[in-house]
């Protein structure tokens, strides 16, 4: 009998039967991926302008929230959205208009190709706002871990003094925030707390350390090259002072800015209140005439406590902030008149006194107001310790007045001690007249170094020193360098 064959395919088929299933399978899958690929495109051609949006407000937000506060920014960008919602409806209701075929091609065709230039233009300003925000952040976070460690609440009225010594490691100065008379907020005059206000931070009241608008204003100002005021605040002003340093040039000058901003918002601000800041403000100030804090000012000035100056003596006291040391009225009283009489008109411009008030303390000058003795502090060794001063200052950036240190200098007690005499008497010399003057720097020949310094016959704590700060030709020192010298060395002249 025949039986029947089995319908049995060979391996080689079965093989080529899998193959072939898993070929459909990965074309499936390719299908697959491509139709999500298309999809993908189709979500970012339709929504990729508004996820960058999305991302550049969140970015504002949080930028924004640092600089000018949550709730301003959001106002500000309810704004900006709102104006550009209105202008997308106008934009729409001129279609509609346009009854023309044609034109609504030629349109779309434009609009299409707008679209393009705008989504590329977008991806640009997106990409570089990912980068400037990343950058950003690095130095927002350089900033805040920079400035945490210089906040130090015992800085602000509690620290040991800075001591100056001479050559021989004896004491010559004590330098010390403390030395100075505290005086509470409720002691200060209202028309010196108006004054401070309305000459250095008009929006003090309302803004949280920062003051974005007078910021801007500044910043334009100078990059315009004009005097457009300065941009610190009161707090900002505390800030500098007390915790980091009066660096202004380069990195460090614009990281100190920061810092100071920084430390303004988040550290002052919340710790202290408004009448606190002020308090701190009127004790902290170097301002002039050898006095630190208003109450020691007005006692050199005019001879009382600051709770009994009137608004002549208080726009005067205000004015000294911007340059004490340029300002001094015992040494400079033009300039001081000049900046009393700005005060005055600010005063005025922010609502603080009447034109009939201002009048009145305009006809009180600087030279009226002074009472007719000098400054009660010693002035020996006053030139030498001025120098001193702003030499650390300019290396180190700190105010010894406000840091706490050793110096060690080159000073001859002996040879200052009769610079002294000879500045302040008429003991060694016989000065013709109150209006001669003079400056002095005694130096040691082998070394250089400076053993006594006459910085004029008016000096003043920091005040302008004819040794140091003149800027004037060195006249006829020049000719043992130009002249005398090489005659002797090259033409065998006679001495």
């Amino acid at each position: 009998m025949n039986k029947k064959k089995k319908n049995i395919k060979p391996k080689n088929e079965k093989k080529v039967e899998k193959n072939i299933g898993k070929k459909v399978e990965k074309k499936s899958e390719n299908k697959k991926e491509k139709s999500e690929n298309i999809k993908l495109k189709k979500i970012l051609n339709k929504y990729g302008t508004h996820l960058i949006f999305l991302v550049l407000i969140i970015a504002i937000l949080i930028i924004g929230s640092i600089t000018i506060g949550f709730k301003k920014v959001v106002f500000i960008l309810l704004g900006v959205l709102l104006l550009a919602g209105i202008l997308a409806f106008i934009n729409k209701s001129r279609k509609k208009k346009l009854k023309n075929k044609d034109q609504k091609e030629k349109i779309e065709k434009s609009t299409k190709t707008s679209h393009f230039k705008l989504k590329i233009f977008l991806l640009i300003v997106f990409i570089l706002g990912i980068i400037g925000f990343a950058l950003m952040s690095v130095f927002f976070y350089l900033v805040v871990k920079s400035a945490n460690p210089k906040y130090d609440t015992k800085k602000l009225y509690n620290q040991e003094s800075s001591i100056i010594y001479d050559r021989d490691n004896n004491i010559i100065a004590e330098l010390a925030f403390e030395k100075r008379e505290i005086v509470t907020y409720e002691e200060l005059p209202e028309v010196l707390v108006n004054a401070i206000i309305a000459t250095e931070d008009s929006r003090f009241f309302q803004h949280n350390g920062f003051d974005l608008l007078r910021f801007t204003k500044a910043s334009i100002g100078q990059l315009l090259g004009r005097n457009a005021g300065g941009a610190s605040t009161l707090s900002m002003q505390v800030s500098k002072n007390r915790f980091t340093s009066t660096e202004a040039e380069g990195f460090e000058g614009i990281l100190r800015k920061f810092q100071d901003i920084y430390l303004s918002i988040f550290k002052l601000e919340r710790d202290y209140t408004k009448k606190e800041i002020i308090e701190l403000y009127a004790n902290s100030f170097y301002l002039g005439g050898s006095s630190y804090g208003v109450e020691q000012a007005s006692k050199t000035y005019f001879g009382k406590s600051v709770k009994d100056i009137n608004l002549a003596e208080a726009a005067l006291l205000a004015g000294l902030y911007q340059s004490p040391s340029a300002l001094d009225p015992l040494v400079n009283p033009d300039g001081a008149e000049t900046r009393r009489q700005t005060v005055l008109y600010l005063m005025e411009l922010h609502g603080y006194i009447t034109a009939e008030e201002r009048e009145v303390a305009k006809q009180l000058t600087v030279k009226t107001l002074l009472k007719n003795n000098e400054t009660s502090d010693s002035k020996a060794y006053l030139a030498f310790i001025n120098t001193v001063i702003k030499e650390v200052e300019t290396r180190t950036g700190l105010n010894p007045y406000y840091t706490s240190m050793h110096i060690y200098s080159t000073m001859d007690a002996k040879k200052q001690a009769y610079v002294d005499k000879l500045m302040y008497t008429n003991d060694v010399i016989k000065w013709p007249n109150p209006l001669a003057d003079a400056g002095v720097a005694v130096l040691e020949n082998g070394t250089a170094e400076i053993l006594a310094i006459g910085g004029g016959r008016n000096t003043v704590a920091l005040g302008y020193n004819n040794a140091t700060d003149i800027n004037k030709q060195i006249g006829s020192t020049s000719k043992p360098l130009y002249d005398y010298g090489p005659a002797i060395e090259y033409n065998n002249a006679s001495t």
